[in-house]
Order: C-alpha cells, then sequence, then structure tokens
C-alpha cells in the first residue's frame, strides 16, 4: 500500500498519488478545515529535514466515507447572532457601555422589565438577535445558562422567547452552543420546553461535535428531568441526526448517572447498543442492585429468563445486554 507523510507540522502532501486516484478530493479538503491538518502541495512543501511519520491515505478515505455525515455537521457554520455589541469598532462603544452592559446585566439577573425597556428604546435593533457577550451569547444564551430555576426567570425567558423567531432560538455562541444546549448543561428544564416548544429543531442541533447533542449534555451533567424530557420527545432518538457512535456515547452517560430507565428504553430498543463500556460502568455500580433478591443475579446467569418480581431497572438492563451478547 502506498503511503503518504505527515510531518511535524499538520501538513498532508496532496500531489500524492493515493490522494490524486480518490474521486472525493473536496472530502479532504473539508477534512482539513475541521481538523486543522493543512493539505499541501509536495512541490511547494520542502520536507527536508523534517522527521516524517506514515500515513495510509485509503484509510483516510475509507474513514472520510464511513464519516461523511458526521463530517457535515462538525464542518457546519456558526450560526451567530446578527450583530457583535461588543464589537472593538468605530462608534461601537457607545452601544456597548449604553445598550450592552445594561442588556447583559437585566439578563443575568433574569430582569424583565429592564430588558424590554432597553428594547423598547431602540426597536429597530433586534436586540434581542445580538450578541452581548465577547463569547457571542444572546440574552437568550445569558438567561438560559444561568443555574437556577425560578419563577422570574420563567416569566423572562417566556417573555423573551415570545419576541424571538423561531430561527433566532438556535443561534450559535461563538462555541457553537445554542440556548437550549445551555439551559441543558444547566439543567433548567423548563427554559429547555419553552424553548423546545417554540422551536423543535434546537432538540436536535449539536454543539462543537456530533456527540455534544443537548439530551447528551443533560446526561453528562446528571440532570434527569432534562434528559427524560428530551428522550421522550426524540421518539426513540430517530432523527438523522443520532447514530449508533453518539447513542451509545449518550447510553454511558446514562449508566453513569444512574438513569437506567431510559438507559434499559434504550437498549430494548436497540440491544446491539449495549457494549463492554455500558457492562464496565453497571459493574461498578453494585448498589444499583441492592432492592433485588440476593441470589437473582446468579439465578440470571443459569437460566436467561424474564424479569423476576422487584427487579431493580439496572438488573433488568443488564439481563437485556447479557441477552443479546449470549
Amino acid at each position: 500500500m502506498t503511503l503518504g507523510f505527515l510531518n511535524p507540522y499538520n501538513c498532508v502532501c496532496i500531489n500524492h498519488p493515493d490522494y490524486k486516484k480518490t474521486s472525493k478530493p473536496n472530502y479532504l479538503e473539508n477534512l482539513s478545515r475541521s481538523t486543522g491538518i493543512l493539505f499541501l502541495d509536495l512541490t511547494v512543501f520542502n520536507m527536508s529535514n523534517t522527521t516524517r511519520r506514515a500515513i495510509n491515505f485509503q484509510d483516510l478515505i475509507s474513514f472520510y466515507d464511513k464519516r461523511e455525515e458526521e463530517i457535515k455537521r462538525m464542518l457546519r457554520e456558526r450560526n451567530l447572532p446578527t450583530y457583535d455589541l461588543t464589537a472593538d469598532d468605530e462608534g461601537s462603544r457607545e452601544h456597548y457601555f449604553n445598550i450592552c452592559v445594561p442588556l447583559y446585566e437585566a439578563s443575568i439577573r433574569c430582569d424583565w422589565k429592564a430588558l424590554n425597556a432597553i428594547f423598547q428604546k431602540h426597536p429597530s435593533m433586534g436586540l434581542e438577535r445580538c450578541s452581548i457577550t465577547e463569547n457571542g451569547e444572546t440574552a437568550l444564551h445569558v438567561a438560559a445558562s444561568v443555574k437556577r430555576s425560578s419563577k422570574q426567570e420563567e416569566k423572562f425567558v417566556k417573555n423573551l422567547v415570545v419576541k424571538m423567531r423561531g430561527e433566532d432560538l438556535i443561534l450559535d455562541n461563538k462555541d457553537f452552543n445554542t440556548a437550549l444546549y445551555l439551559a441543558a448543561a444547566a439543567g433548567n428544564i423548563e427554559i429547555v420546553r419553552i424553548i423546545v416548544e417554540k422551536n423543535k429543531r434546537s432538540r436536535t442541533i449539536p454543539g462543537s461535535t456530533a456527540q455534544l447533542m443537548p439530551l447528551y449534555v443533560a446526561a453528562l451533567f446528571g440532570n434527569y428531568q432534562v434528559v427524560k424530557y428530551l428522550y421522550d420527545g426524540s421518539k426513540g432518538l430517530q432523527h438523522e441526526y443520532w447514530n449508533d457512535e453518539n447513542k451509545g456515547s449518550l447510553l454511558e452517560k446514562c449508566v453513569e448517572a444512574d438513569m437506567f430507565d431510559i438507559a434499559l428504553d434504550m437498549v430494548e430498543r436497540d440491544p446491539s447498543l449495549g457494549s463492554g463500556g455500558v457492562l464496565e460502568n453497571l459493574a461498578r455500580k453494585p448498589d444499583a442492585f441492592a432492592d433485588t433478591k440476593s441470589n437473582v443475579i446468579k439465578r440470571y446467569f443459569n437460566s436467561v429468563v424474564g424479569a423476576y418480581e422487584n427487579e431493580s431497572e439496572a438488573l433488568q438492563l443488564l439481563k437485556r445486554i447479557w441477552k443479546h451478547i449470549i
């Protein structure tokens, strides 16, 4: 197999025979943007005095073919707010001090009266769609990320969302995170509901990678109510953004967070998701089996049968995975 070379500066020679034979040169150019690898022509890059290590181009092409959809998602452009009130441009400093700072302070306090007064003072600016932080966050991003859940916050977000268009709810910050993503991470279930009810598509927009769906990040931070709500609305993870890899990652996080009812439903729908990683996580959780009869696991391994009375969801999950394995 012919080999290309990757040098310490992350440069791949694209005039290599295996590169030229591929029918997907644009894919590699896209891969360059998504991975930070720079593809260069050997004729314009001096490889002398460079420690080289081989990279198998056929494997690279095969990898790209298999991960095409995921990489397309990785390459999505950030859907940033329409105007950055923090920009250090001529004339923008006045906007920063007179509009941006008060907007941020009202958003972090969830003070709807103060925020709405600013909106009414500048009706043509579309302030609900403007960035008010250096990380490119809107007022909704700021409110959604506050780790508290109060009637005041819910009222604030509900009023703010009424003023926003559906597409405004899926604006990214500079980290590729939507307001729903931040609310899911913070565990703000009511904020999650408000956003999803206005724009259901928001549930399927990942963060910086395809793995980081709002549902996944909710499980990552152990926010059960958010996980339950988003999972129930996903119809068994049927959307095209869900694949075996990110489903498997979600399953492992659910087990780690003791969300065995969600994990059990996932495995019942797709037994192939049960992997060694899930079994390892279960093995670290002996207390999850505490409400079962003392000898039930032993009896199960002797004969694979249906669920025993009073079995924990963790044990049912274990049995379902084991049944698929054997």
